[in-house]
């Protein structure tokens, strides 16, 4: 590995190191900050909704693998992920006047087929001619 394949393994750990600092801080005050006020809560809501359209320029990817064309396996975390923690854990926490602090959901049953469907076709699923290739880098033709 020659000396720019160093530097860019470097920035890499170093990218992780500060992502995973980020994280750390950004989730507890995200919570803290929904649960003071109702309206910041209202608004990281709309901010989840409205930043999921450039999610890909604030996200960062552990343990990730790079596979046939650009498919990526491994751990996502990005803005929305954080808002999403901070709106989930403070809606359970402090609920609204008048509203229950957890319920299941109406199309629970239709989830839960979707995620084993999920689930079976993942297991199940083949690369094709690709196999090869996709793991050793090596073409077998």
């Amino acid at each position: 590995m020659g000396s720019l394949g160093l530097a860019t393994l470097f920035a890499m750990i170093f990218k992780h190191f500060i992502a995973m600092f980020v994280l750390e801080t950004a989730i507890p005050l995200s919570i803290v900050a929904n649960c003071i006020s109702r309206m910041r809560r209202e608004i990281n809501f709309f901010l989840m909704i409205a930043l999921t359209s450039v999610t890909f320029m604030m996200d960062v990817n552990f343990d990730s693998y790079f596979w046939y064309r650009s498919a990526t396996r491994g751990f996502e975390f990005s803005i929305v992920a954080i808002l999403a923690v901070g709106v989930l854990a403070c809606s359970l926490l402090f609920p609204g006047a008048g509203r229950r602090r957890w319920f299941w959901p109406a199309s629970l049953g239709l989830m839960l087929l979707c995620l084993a469907y999920g689930c079976d076709e993942a297991t199940l699923v083949c690369p094709g001619p690709f196999k090869d290739e996709e793991r050793t880098g090596n073409r077998s033709d």
